[in-house]
């Protein structure tokens, strides 16, 4: 389940990141401020106020193409490695960037929910092994189901 793999992720940084709160402000500002400008233009546009709208909405989408740029920055410096390394580079086509464009905004409220969920969760389950968690300090093993291959996923390339 990806929420849950990503839950432990989140998990292991509360536990262990010297800076958590820090994380916590980031995600929230990265994810309640253009949400908050979505509600906004919904209300512009309901109180029929476009050029205050329009406006919002330009600002809105000037962010998510900066976002979109930096992925792009990025994926180019991943394509560098890879051409260094002598492996396949893939294809980055109009439609991909799209995709990008368009999934931004759902990685933003996956982040979020997941950020949110993490604050209250008190056990973990990984590899037949379930911990209740109360603190860096206090971690308990409260359930133990020997790990089985057959538990696993099919498919090979999937991470443990």
């Amino acid at each position: 389940n990806l929420l849950e793999s990503l839950k432990r992720l989140i998990i292991g940084s509360k536990l262990y990141h010297p800076r958590w709160l820090a994380i916590i402000s980031e995600a929230y500002s990265s994810i309640i401020v253009p949400n908050v400008v979505i509600i906004v233009i919904f209300q512009l546009l309901l109180e029929a106020q476009w050029d205050a709208a329009a406006l919002l909405f330009s600002v809105y989408i000037s962010y998510t193409i900066g976002l979109v740029l930096l992925m792009l920055l990025m994926e180019f410096g991943i394509h560098q490695v890879l051409h260094n390394q002598g492996e396949k580079i893939p294809k980055l086509s109009p439609l991909i960037i799209l995709k990008m464009l368009i999934v931004i905004p759902l990685t933003q409220w996956v982040y979020g929910l997941t950020i949110l969920s993490s604050l209250w969760v008190s056990t973990i389950t990984w590899r037949g092994l379930t911990y209740r968690i109360k603190g860096r300090e206090n971690i308990r093993l409260i359930e133990y189901r020997p790990y089985q291959w057959l538990d696993q996923p099919i498919d090979p390339k999937t991470s443990l």
